[in-house]
Formats: structure tokens, sequence, C-alpha cells
């Protein structure tokens, strides 16, 4: 039922922003709005915030709502409007923190928070590579970073198929290790404004883990609200 999946997500996105308690402001359409605004930058297709979208601290929270938004979208399509309880949820990267809430590991609020600390740490953490998704196998891309004396440098970020994984690491090491694959086409760029899932992260690490174990802490101090609220 395409309207009651449209209402699910036009409910489900201003819920998300208001659990991401935003404190900088961005403006957008001529008000002033969350910076980190899943809602605003989810429906807005003015050209002038294409680049915004594209920057860590917007883009992740907007990913995280349309995401969750999908996950509940499940409900607009059972017959008793009851939630459709998954029998086991997994995700990537992003993913895990919607996999997580789906899960009952984290509530909403507690993931959207963790979710704008990571895109805060990353904007204001200079982006010192790339990510490239090539056409090889996971056992071809690591043996070649090794060849490459590049673990500390690289590494392969996503594992997508038997012949498909990405490299993130910086161009340097990328140029190197590309020369050791036997490639049967031209790797792409991914469109990432971090090498993420690499060594290149090491120091967003401990700010992260400092802010996961506030949110944990105040977690015990007061009732956890529904995964789902």
């Amino acid at each position: 039922d395409g309207p009651a999946a449209a209402a699910v997500c036009a409910n489900t996105l201003p819920r998300s922003d208001r659990r991401a308690n935003v404190r900088a402001s961005h403006r957008l359409g001529g008000r002033r709005r969350p910076a980190n605004s899943a809602r605003s930058l989810a429906y807005t297709c003015n050209p002038r915030y294409a680049e915004a979208i594209q920057q860590p601290q917007y883009a992740l929270i907007a990913l995280f709502a349309v995401e969750y938004a999908l996950g509940l979208m499940w409900a607009a399509h059972s017959p008793d409007a009851k939630f459709c309880e998954p029998f086991a949820v997994v995700g990537h990267s992003l993913g895990e923190f919607v996999a997580a809430v789906f899960a009952g590991s984290l509530d909403c609020r507690t993931a959207a928070a963790l979710v704008c600390e990571r895109g805060r740490l990353m904007a204001e953490h200079q982006s010192r590579g790339a990510m490239l998704a090539v056409r090889a196998s996971r056992e071809a891309a690591e043996a070649a970073i090794a060849a490459s004396d590049a673990a500390e440098r690289a590494s392969v970020a996503c594992h997508n198929g038997p012949n498909s994984v990405v490299l993130s690491g910086d161009w340097a090491t990328l140029s190197s290790v590309l020369k050791g694959l036997d490639l049967p086409s031209k790797p792409t760029r991914v469109s990432a404004s971090h090498a993420d899932h690499s060594p290149w992260m090491a120091p967003l690490v401990a700010p992260l883990d400092a802010r996961a174990a506030d949110l944990y802490t105040r977690c015990l101090l007061y009732t956890s609200p529904s995964p789902r609220d």
C-alpha cells in the first residue's frame, strides 16, 4: 500500500529529527531548523543542499532516519497494522545502528545520538583518503594490501560479494594496492567524504567510545523507552 507506506515515512522522519537533539542550526528554506535535520535534508530537493547532504554531520543522521523508516514500513503492509517482527536483522556500517534498534539492543534515541556524534566527529576529522569499489575477491584484496605492506594505511571496507569489495585508505596506498590486483574493470570511486572503515578512522574511536559510555550511564540512571520510541 503506497499511501500507507508513505505515511509511515512521513511520520518517522520528523520523529528521528527530534531524537537527534542537535544543538546547532542551519538555515533551510528560509527557516531555522536543526543542522542535522533528517527531516529537512531528506525532504528538500533544492540543488543548493546537494553539497550539504554529502557532509557526514548531515548525511549520517538522514540515512539513519531513512533506513529506520524503511524498517517501519513493514507495519504499513501488515493487515492488522501491527509491527511485523523480523526473525533476524543485519546491517553494515550505519545500518548496524538501525539493526540494533530493531533487535532491541538500542533504543532509537540513543542510536540517533550516537549517529549524530559519529557524524560530528567525522566532520571535525580531516579526510585523508578515499574509497574504491573494485571487482576482486576479498582474499585477493587482502593479499594485495599485505603485499604492499599497507595494513596500517588501507583495508577492505566492504565485502559485497564473491568478487566485489570496497577498498579504503589514502590515495597513495590505494594506488599501490591496485597495482597488485588483476582487475577486469576500472575501479569506481565511492561517494564518501572519508576513508571509512580504514585505519585512518582510528582517531575517532576514543571520543565515540566515550560518548557511548556516557549514553550507557544515562540509560542506567533513567528508564529506557521502548527500542522504537
